[in-house]
């Protein structure tokens, strides 16, 4: 299990979700909503698909915000 770091988070539309902020590898900012136990000391586990060149690819637990 991956974690990534967070950079903001705030209330989701329900009560056990949260929004919060990632960073991509390309310096880019997605958001995404997810439940507020996977997020914990700023960090989001996510799943570790693979890694190449010191760069990680993760699978979210949702699909961000902006669908990408």
């Amino acid at each position: 299990m991956a974690q990534i770091a967070v950079e903001h988070v705030e209330d989701g539309l329900h009560p056990n979700e949260v929004v919060v902020t990632i960073r991509t590898a390309e310096n880019q900012t997605e958001e995404v909503a997810v439940d507020r136990r996977l997020v914990e000391n700023n960090r989001l586990r996510a799943s570790e698909v693979g890694s190449q060149h010191e760069r990680v690819l993760v699978e979210l637990p949702r699909e961000t915000l902006s669908g990408s």
